[in-house]
């Protein structure tokens, strides 16, 4: 199977994967986050792209459980998702994850706290590859 990726240099790559790679790359996240058929997932990433076929739709496959994806990255848009849905799990590169921590910082008061308001808290499991996060996202 032949899909994209963006890599660490942001220009797509086609990279050859067997069936078999991609489940084990899925059986590994589900072993290293302790994901069960209770997770929601989170999906912000086409499912052309590697990150949105591998945990928008194998995962939750092998799972049992449901995804949430996204037509059109929109910040707002993401956090309102992923509170109705109660989403608990997210795989996203890290513009993702910059654009949803910037909502809920600008939720917070006073400015800057690290504690998430309660509606927040839902999505408390994800993991990012590519780029290279800030330390204000961790």
């Amino acid at each position: 199977m032949l899909l994209y990726t963006s890599g660490t240099t942001a220009a797509p790559k086609g990279v050859l994967h067997s069936h078999q790679t991609l489940i084990y790359e899925c059986r590994s996240i589900v072993e290293l986050f302790g994901l069960d058929g209770r997770a929601a997932i989170f999906m912000p990433s086409p499912l052309t792209h590697i990150t949105g076929f591998l945990y928008g739709m194998i995962l939750p496959t092998l799972l049992g459980t449901s995804c949430v994806l996204m037509d059109v990255w929109e910040p707002e848009d993401a956090a309102r998702l992923i509170e109705e849905h109660r989403c608990t799990f997210s795989v996203a590169a890290t513009p993702f994850l910059s654009g949803l921590t910037g909502v809920y910082e600008r939720r917070v008061s006073p400015p800057h706290s690290r504690t998430l308001p309660a509606e927040g808290r839902t999505c408390h499991r994800t993991s990012s590859g590519g780029r290279q996060a800030c330390s204000t996202l961790m």
